[in-house]
Parts: C-alpha cells; structure tokens; sequence
C-alpha cells in the first residue's frame, strides 16, 4: 500500500523528536508538497502546533506563493506562537514577495509582544530597507523595552546589509 504524499507530510507534521522532519517534507518535492502545506496553514480545524511546523516549513521552501496564505493566517489567528511561525516563515519569504513585506510590518503592530519582536528580528534577517521606517518607529514607541531593542537590532542588520 501506496502512502499519498499528503498523509507522508501530515504524519511529519505531527510533533514528534525527529530533528530532520523539515528536510523530509522537503525531499517529497517543493511544489508536490506546497498545497499540502497551505492547506494545514489555513484548516482553522487543525492543531496550531501543526499549523505552525507548516509555516515553518513553507518558509524553507521560500515560494512566493506560501506569502498569501501565511498573511491570512497572521490575519485570522489569535494564537501568539502560531502567528510567530508565519511571522519567521515570512521573513524567509520576504524579499522574494511584497505580501510578505507587507504581512511583517503589520505584526510590528500586533497586540502581543513576542508577535512584534519576532516580526523584528524577521525583518531585520530578510535585509528589506522598506521597513526601515516601520523598525525606527517601533524602536521608538514600542512599550516593551525588549522590543525596542529588538526593532534597534533590526535596523542595524539591514543598515550592516546583513
């Protein structure tokens, strides 16, 4: 018996101790497994964990068509870490798509605090100088010291053009 490819990425999906699962996803081949992906990212009836290890994995492949479905899920979610994980999948994205630019600096606004700090750091590794004015401004007015600095450490990587 033939296991389809999208029961082998849901099975590796599952939270498991294997350190290699992203790689396995990724070795069933980027564009078989990339609806499979945007799929469980946007089935609001399946678990955020599992939802999230598909952001995570969407931002490995780097396909500009993963962009759309993680900023609707940044949009419908009201789950911190799972908006975290689209959030880092993003800025693996970022300067590939434009609706990752703009997904990114809509967290810099996000009512949780570690949302706003990952979308920092998301930008300042993605190296995008269209958030430069969004960064300065968080550094500035963010009420969480932690995330100032964070937005402060984002500018100066894209500043460096780390």
């Amino acid at each position: 018996m033939t296991i389809s490819v999208r029961d082998q990425v849901l099975g590796l999906l599952l939270p498991s101790d294997d350190p290699h699962w992203i790689e396995e996803i990724v070795a069933l081949g980027p564009a078989t497994v990339l609806p499979v992906l945007i799929e469980v990212v946007l089935g609001d009836r399946v678990p955020a964990v599992v939802r999230g290890r598909a952001a995570i994995t969407l931002g490995h492949l780097k396909d500009t068509r993963a962009a759309q479905p993680l900023v609707s899920l940044l949009d419908t979610s009201d789950d911190a870490v799972l908006k975290a994980r689209a959030v880092q999948a993003l800025g693996r994205i970022g300067e590939m798509a434009p609706t990752a630019l703009t997904g990114l600096v809509g967290r810099l606004g996000d009512p949780d605090p570690y949302v706003r700090r990952v979308a920092a750091d998301a930008l300042g590794k993605s190296g995008l100088r269209e958030a430069l004015a969004h960064l300065e401004s968080m550094a500035e007015q963010d009420e969480e010291e932690l995330n100032r600095s964070a937005a402060r450490s984002a500018i100066e990587k894209i500043e460096r053009g780390a």
